[in-house]
């Protein structure tokens, strides 16, 4: 499948605009399709996320269904990007990019995400898009907290579209450790 990206219309969802039925429905399946078990929460955690007034979905709509949606959370002074996924029937188009950059274009501070640690060749090409869309990989030891019950901690890296030096990036660790880990992840 391709589409034309000017045709996409990219629509911010919040506890206050919330989705439709059918384009949670539609999330939810690309969440699914797109991450493991491990590195999602669970449907009734998900559900709760919805609530949140920090928890952002950024969507490419095109006619009203979702294409690709990137997730964030508005911490105090940065942005942590926690998911970020495309149809696969639309992978390599060019979609991802053009919504990182609008993304990064109206975050108004840094930008964090976690990657997978470079140790396949699937993980250095992630880190590289985004080094090629400005996020440097910090150097210090992250392990991502479980977002299901009963799972166990992950060990992760840290990207940011700054260089942070350790007090920043204790930081945020801290920040996610406190806020996005205790986050519907007790939710069966």
């Amino acid at each position: 499948m391709s589409i034309e990206l000017e045709k996409l219309v990219f629509t911010r969802f919040d506890s206050e605009h919330p989705m439709n039925d059918r384009q949670r429905g539609r999330f939810l399946e690309l969440l699914e399709a797109s991450f493991p078990a491990y590195e999602r929460r669970t449907a009734a955690g998900q559900r709760f996320l919805f609530q949140q007034p920090e928890y952002v979905v950024f969507a490419a709509l095109l006619e009203g269904k979702i294409l690709a949606f990137l997730t964030w959370w508005e911490m105090q002074d940065f942005r942590y990007v926690e998911h970020f996924a495309s149809d696969p029937a639309l992978r390599g188009q060019g979609l991802g990019g053009r919504m990182l950059d609008l993304f990064l274009k109206i975050a108004e501070s840094v930008c964090v995400l976690e990657v997978e640690l470079p140790e396949t060749d699937v993980a250095c090409r992630r880190i590289g898009f985004y080094r090629r869309h400005g996020f440097e990989l910090c150097p210090f030891d992250y392990m991502q907290p479980p977002l299901r019950p009963d799972d166990e901690p992950t060990p992760l890296a840290l990207m940011a579209t700054q260089v942070l030096e350790r007090p920043q990036f204790e930081h945020v660790r801290d920040a996610l450790y406190a806020r996005v880990y205790t986050c519907g992840t007790d939710l069966a």
